[in-house]
């Protein structure tokens, strides 16, 4: 909207005027502009930047050309970060991957046209300690056999092994064949060896995040130990409620906390019978009898249950 000279900003205590510095059809100018340029159209921008250096220079007002000439730059560096060899060699799928001994990261690049449309970002909890070819496998499997298309190149990393099998399973995927390569030289291999740091990049933030995360979770555990007075960690904590409708459809419930994280599967309900009306005490008492006497259960009868475990564990 064109503001006035006098129209507010923001709230009354600011302070902060609108003083009218663009006009409406100038700030939409802008606005196309930087869409364009998003949309990897660079061309008009760079052509104003370079018309107003020109400009600048012919009036010798050579900071502005200066500003201009930097402006220019940066923007073919990001551009030339964008591209690959040339923007006819058409759709392509970069991928990294990083593995460690509790997960592993996948990043996926698509380029489409010979430039970087987005960038994904994936954890995989069950290929901890797997080769990069096997986790290469089965993540193209599940991504592209969900995806609506499949490039007919695809960028892996050298240490993907033998890439044969896959190559023919995503060519009989997209009906045409798709050719599945480690870059050896040249932008692509650039390119793949970006993905390759993002990826190592992203599963070294995971990582740290998950550490973090649980040495937060044995901070609240110690405190917890110190305020209870107990002389282990308690790392397991079972918490019981009981609810009931007036009296009557009497229900017991048991959560369950392992390493201070709900672990919901082990969470049980007890229905209780043989109490008439009101009275949550002998509930709590027949809930958390039955719930003891499991204990002493054969892990091989029917009373067993793994929700009633009860070994010592470390916190992991």
């Amino acid at each position: 909207h064109r503001a006035r000279d006098s129209a507010r900003c923001g709230s009354r205590g600011t302070g902060c005027r609108c003083v009218g510095y663009i006009s409406k059809e100038d700030y939409r100018e802008v606005i196309d502009q930087v869409v364009e340029f998003l949309s990897g159209d660079d061309r008009p921008i760079r052509r104003r930047l370079e018309a107003e250096m020109r400009e600048a220079a012919a009036e010798e007002r050579f900071e502005d050309a200066a500003r201009y000439r930097n402006r220019l730059r940066a923007i073919e560096r990001l551009s030339e970060r964008q591209a690959v060899e040339r923007p006819s060699s058409g759709s392509v799928d970069v991928i990294g991957i990083a593995v460690s001994p509790e997960r592993a990261a996948v990043q996926v690049f698509p380029l489409r046209e010979g430039r970087m449309v987005d960038r994904y970002s994936f954890h995989l909890e069950n290929a901890a300690g797997a080769e990069v070819g096997e986790v290469l496998e089965g993540f193209c499997l599940e991504y592209y056999g969900a995806a609506p298309s499949i490039p007919p190149q695809i960028l892996v990393p050298r240490a993907a092994g033998d890439i044969a099998p896959l190559e023919e399973f995503l060519s009989e995927l997209r009906g045409a064949h798709v050719e599945v390569r480690a870059p050896e030289r040249g932008e692509k291999r650039r390119l793949q060896e970006l993905a390759q740091q993002n990826a190592q990049l992203a599963l070294e933030s995971e990582s740290f995040v998950a550490e973090t995360k649980r040495a937060r979770r044995l901070e609240s555990l110690e405190e917890l130990r110190e305020q209870l007075n107990l002389e282990s960690l308690p790392i397991r904590i079972e918490c019981f409620d009981i609810s009931n409708i007036q009296g009557q459809e009497i229900v017991g419930s048991m959560v369950v906390f392992e390493d201070a994280v709900a672990k919901r599967s082990h969470y049980r309900k007890f229905t209780v019978r043989g109490l008439d009306g009101q009275d949550d005490f002998g509930a709590m008492r027949e809930v958390i009898t039955r719930r003891f006497s499991r204990l002493t259960a054969d892990p091989s009868s029917d009373d067993w249950n793994e929700s009633f475990r009860s070994e010592e564990r470390r916190v992991g």
